[in-house]
């Protein structure tokens, strides 16, 4: 008779599945389960690269030659202090210093003064409505002299309309004013980074954009600021 086995005996023990692996071949199992995940994450990692916007790392360069309106200086009378808000409303680095009723004898040590902190990347010279006798054009042309060599200059032409007011005295400024843009005129036309914001030729032509024949109306301040704006950007 065939000898019965009890349940703790070899016997009744169900043999493996399988043999135990070599670790040669489990190391190519693992390599077969994992190849396709780490394919699935390269390829969506080329395709987030693709579709992301592309990015540069390089400094921005200053283009050569052009003004930085960070450091533009103004030197003005009462038509700069009028037109200030509107010119600092488009420039907001500029240092614009307008004073009502400066004369255009203060231009030489106003120079001297801004230029001993710091040189600016252009200055803009809207002296002249307030004129004086003894102030020529060499007076300009040395004033011009004090601004460091290759800085932009801008002269705004200042204007006095003669029908505004006809008494004997305004009409002597209006003249003094007269000649003081056509000497602007020529010491732009001398070259060395030197030009005009023509502001005369404007208001001459638009009787309008002045009060009292000398001063901006309130709109015409953003007009004025707006041309010597356009002239610094010019002046390059």
């Amino acid at each position: 008779m065939p000898r019965a086995t009890t349940p703790g005996s070899a016997a009744a023990r169900p043999a493996p599945l399988s043999a135990p692996l070599s670790p040669a071949a489990a190391l190519l199992l693992l390599v077969a389960l994992v190849a396709p995940l780490l394919g699935a994450q390269l390829v969506l990692g080329a395709r987030a690269d693709a579709a992301a916007p592309a990015t540069s790392t390089a400094p921005a360069t200053r283009v050569a030659g052009a003004v930085d309106e960070s450091r533009v200086l103004v030197l003005g009378d009462s038509l700069t202090w009028r037109g200030r808000s509107e010119l600092a409303a488009a420039h907001p680095s500029w240092t614009i210093d307008g004073v009502r009723g400066r004369s255009v004898l203060e231009l030489p040590w106003l120079l001297r003064a801004h230029l001993r902190s710091s040189t600016p990347d252009a200055v803009v010279v809207a002296l002249g409505t307030n004129t004086a006798r003894r102030w020529t054009k060499d007076s300009y042309r040395r004033a011009a002299a004090l601004v460091p060599r290759g800085v932009p200059l801008v002269f705004v032409t200042p204007y006095r309309d003669p029908r505004a007011d006809t008494t004997r005295n305004a009409r002597v400024k209006a003249e003094r004013a007269t000649r003081y843009a056509t000497w602007m005129r020529e010491l732009a036309r001398e070259g060395g980074r030197r030009c005009v914001a023509d502001w005369r030729a404007l208001a001459a032509q638009h009787r309008w954009l002045l009060i009292d024949g000398v001063h901006q109306t309130p709109p015409a301040e953003q007009t004025w600021a707006r041309v010597v704006g356009d002239a610094v950007a010019r002046c390059s």
